[in-house]
């Protein structure tokens, strides 16, 4: 029998792997399209790095969350920045605790009066520097390793409980359902 709970901890690991690796491919696409924060698309990957990289770390509804233990430890400053940079302007917006560098907020509502007396109302966001990037895929690789090898050691644990005939199954993570049942997606 496959229980629940290695079931969910398989499920986990698939999930962080998903995502490590759609915020390595978006910070790899930045990098290697040299994209500035002048092009349309840079804001957009930008907010899915930091959304993506923080999905497995964040609680989900029938899922814990990944633990902060497999960040090495040479990476742990810049995955508590990515979960940070998440939570203050990426996915949610922290006025009371907005995120600064240098004295200057990452973001800003400014306006400009204008010499004909008119008014220009605008918000700003200052994105990170595309050098960041090249750092995250370094944590994403590492990130991956670990998904892999904790994949594997929950697989062969529970070879004998796998799918024996040939089809594409679905990973139950639910009380009181089977392990497995045919896959209804086609994606």
């Amino acid at each position: 029998m496959f229980p629940l709970e290695q079931r969910r901890r398989l499920w986990a690991w698939h999930y962080a792997h998903l995502s490590f690796t759609n915020c390595k491919n978006c910070c790899e696409f930045i990098t290697k399209e040299k994209l500035t924060n002048k092009s349309p698309i840079y804001y957009r990957l930008t907010t899915a790095i930091y959304v993506l990289y923080a999905r497995p770390f964040i609680k989900s509804y029938g899922l814990d969350k990944l633990s902060e233990l497999i960040v090495p430890k040479n990476q742990k400053s810049l995955h508590k920045h990515l979960l940070a940079e998440r939570n203050k302007l990426y996915a949610h917006l922290d006025t009371a605790n907005p995120s600064v560098s240098d004295g200057i907020s990452s973001v800003d509502v400014r306006i400009k009066t204008l010499v004909n007396g008119g008014l220009i109302v605008e918000a700003l966001e200052s994105p990170p520097l595309r050098e960041g990037f090249e750092k995250i895929v370094i944590l994403t690789d590492e990130l991956l390793k670990k998904c892999h090898y904790q994949s594997l050691k929950i697989i062969n644990q529970h070879s004998a409980d796998l799918p024996k005939q040939v089809g594409t199954f679905h990973l139950s993570i639910q009380d009181e359902t089977p392990a497995f049942s045919p896959s209804k997606n086609n994606f």
